[in-house]
């Protein structure tokens, strides 16, 4: 599937338009502190086009530091 390091008891979920096609993703990844969760998230412009795979890559990125 998609080659990402994507850390266990990870929850990702995807926002989908009134069409049913995604233009997000939020993602929320333990840290080092036992309870805690950082989240990240990603969404296209407008008039784009969503990568699933653009969008995982940057909300984990976004949540990791």
């Amino acid at each position: 599937m998609i080659d990402l390091n994507i850390p266990k008891y990870s929850l990702i979920t995807y926002y989908r338009d009134k069409r049913g096609e995604p233009k997000g993703v939020l993602v929320a990844v333990p840290t080092q502190y036992k309870g805690d969760f950082s989240i990240g998230y990603a969404q296209c412009r407008k008039g784009d086009k969503f990568s699933k795979k653009m969008g995982l890559k940057i909300a984990l990125g976004r949540a990791v530091f």
